[in-house]
């Protein structure tokens, strides 16, 4: 059973003289135990240094600034001139600043190639293009609510207007050159061309009733 004295580390333990000679100098060697005691604590510490060290390396690396400045005093911008993914939030222009937040892509100067290495002109496109979010065909002119105009008044509007009435106006830019919507141009294309076949059916079926009428005439 053990026993000690309040305030030292003296007595016994199971039977051992606690003041014995070799006790004590077991005793002393905790001495050399602190140290590494010490340096358990801090090998979190060190893992942490070594783990942050770590991913400044990486994105060191990673990261490849412009050769020079950008003009105006901007800051470096985190475009990667490597392999490597990214994902800007904001707009990027090339050639001019941005004049509002709503821009995502500027080009002002050169030409734009997607999936094209040469472009041959200010945008190439070597692939499909698709537009989503309105209404691209004109269907419509099939069914059987639709006020298809009559010949003579397409025939009048067109010679007033001097454009087909499906098709929009001309419009220009503030350089006064001519832009048009491709979805709308596109789709009013679609519509006049499905009215002109339809128009194309209405003469035939009246070229094909004057044929019958003459036939009959030339019987008699």
């Amino acid at each position: 059973m053990a026993s000690f004295k309040k305030g030292n580390l003296s007595g016994t333990l199971g039977g051992i003289n606690m003041n014995s000679r070799w006790f004590l100098k077991i005793k002393s060697l905790n001495k050399y135990f602190k140290p590494i005691q010490r340096q358990r604590n801090i090998l979190p510490f060190l893992f942490t240094i070594i783990l942050l060290l770590s991913a400044g390396a990486i994105y060191t690396y990673a990261w490849t600034g412009p050769g020079q400045a950008p003009p105006g005093g901007n800051a470096d911008a985190p475009v990667n001139i490597g392999n490597i993914g990214q994902i800007k939030g904001g707009g990027l222009s090339v050639g001019a600043n941005l004049t509002g937040d709503d821009i995502g892509l500027l080009v002002l100067n050169g030409r734009l190639g997607i999936g094209a290495p040469s472009p041959q002109g200010t945008l190439d496109v070597n692939g499909a293009i698709y537009q989503r979010g309105v209404s691209l065909h004109a269907d419509y002119v099939f069914e059987p609510g639709y006020q298809l105009d009559s010949i003579d008044e397409g025939t009048q509007y067109m010679w007033q207007n001097k454009h087909l009435k499906a098709i929009p106006e001309a419009k220009y830019d503030e350089n006064g050159q001519q832009m048009i919507e491709m979805g709308a141009n596109y789709k009013g294309l679609l519509e006049e061309l499905e009215k002109a076949h339809i128009y194309i059916q209405q003469l035939n079926d009246r070229v094909k009733s004057l044929e019958v009428q003459i036939g009959e005439l030339q019987e008699r």
